[in-house]
């Protein structure tokens, strides 16, 4: 049907306004590509991109650690975690994969190789992307998964590293108990195009309030002072440690579960049978594993029945009890081995809570023993 006089007089401007829209639209974000700006950061990151200027110590796959070769008759681990795995404040021959190797092939008397697949700051989202990764190259008879709980449940609920804004990820999500995502794969880019990274900046756009708004609720401070409570926590915490939203090492520690910190658990329990479920698939079999260091957020406790601490005004009930419930929850119907620290001097330093040389050594002749008498 032809349009009427009338009916063109509106939509003909109409048709011509929105094709110039769409024209300078196109050449704004030619004009940007030109000058690449803005950038478009990727998502997610490997030892490559947190330590570019120790090339020679990366594998195939740009992980810290040994390259990737071995012989049909060897017997292939593979190594998963975060920064306890990478251990950059070890030398290279005392990294974990290497001490694990040599305790393995002593009590074992097999051909063994070890691999890593860790860098600093992952959780089991990006632990699961980067064993996929692997498997499309690769295989490994065994998986051993380093858990760091004190940060791997935040690390898997909070779209961003440490701190608020930090890093952009891949990160998973629960939709009525159903997993979803990514959000996107693992060194996508995080945008389309320059002009939504343009407009996010100018808006002030933040990641993680973005998604803090699907997320739910966080642990609510009690109302009333108790009637004891310690002040150790206003120092112990870092300034980027917030409690408010449970982006924070303590958060597995507060208790009663808050609504996020369940949530939380659910969805690394649920990464956690992903990625036993791949190992399966690929033929092989995962264990889980945990160190019990004495970091700071134990020394802040005086019992582990449950203590009341204040921050920022603020009062939280935690327990000790409560964090190895947690660490009970998500392991359930895993294989999953608890490693005790024996050892005082354990860490690298005063400021740094990561396991020094001979500590790692302990944890990984303790893993051999234990792996030795299962393998089959």
């Amino acid at each position: 049907m032809a349009l009427s006089r009338a009916a063109k007089r509106v939509v003909f401007p109409v048709v011509i306004l929105a094709v110039s829209v769409c024209a300078c639209l196109v050449l704004a974000e030619l004009g940007l590509a030109w000058h690449e700006y803005p950038p478009i950061p990727v998502s997610g990151w490997t030892s490559e991109q947190s330590y570019p200027s120790r090339g020679a110590e990366l594998n195939q796959l740009r992980y810290r650690g040994q390259r990737i070769a071995y012989s049909d008759d060897e017997l292939v681990v593979v190594l998963l975690g975060d920064s306890q795995a990478e251990a950059v404040s070890c030398a290279f021959e005392a990294m974990p994969e290497k001490r694990l190797q040599v305790h393995l092939r002593k009590l074992t008397r097999r051909n063994i190789r070890v691999f890593t697949l860790a860098s600093g700051g992952y959780g089991q989202d990006q632990e699961w992307l980067a064993l996929q990764r692997y498997y499309q190259q690769y295989r490994a008879d065994l998986v051993v998964l380093w858990e760091t709980h004190f940060n791997d449940v935040w690390n898997n609920v909070f779209p961003t590293n440490w701190p608020k804004d930090g890093t952009p990820k891949p990160t998973f999500w629960l939709e009525d108990g159903v997993l979803r995502g990514p959000t996107e794969g693992l060194g996508q880019p995080v945008a389309r195009f320059r002009l939504e990274m343009l407009l996010k900046q100018s808006l002030h756009y933040s990641r993680d309030e973005a998604w803090d708004r699907f997320l739910p609720p966080a642990y609510e401070p009690l109302q009333n002072p108790p009637t004891s409570y310690s002040t150790v926590w206003e120092t112990a915490l870092a300034p980027e440690e917030n409690l408010e939203n449970e982006k924070s090492h303590y958060a597995v520690l507060l208790t009663p579960r808050s609504p996020r910190l369940q949530y939380g658990l659910d969805l690394t329990r649920r990464l956690l049978f992903e990625i036993r479920d791949s190992v399966v698939a690929h033929k092989g079999r995962l264990v889980c594993f945990q160190t019990g260091n004495g970091g700071t957020p134990f020394r802040t406790f005086k019992t582990p029945e449950g203590e009341f601490f204040r921050v920022k005004g603020k009062f939280y009930r935690a327990s000790l009890t409560q964090y190895f419930d947690n660490i009970r929850y998500v392991n359930k119907d895993l294989e999953f081995v608890y490693i005790p620290i024996e050892r005082t001097d354990w860490a690298v330093s005063p400021t740094d809570p990561h396991l020094n040389a001979s500590a790692v050594d302990d944890v990984m002749k303790y893993l051999a023993d234990w792996l030795s008498s299962h393998l089959p």
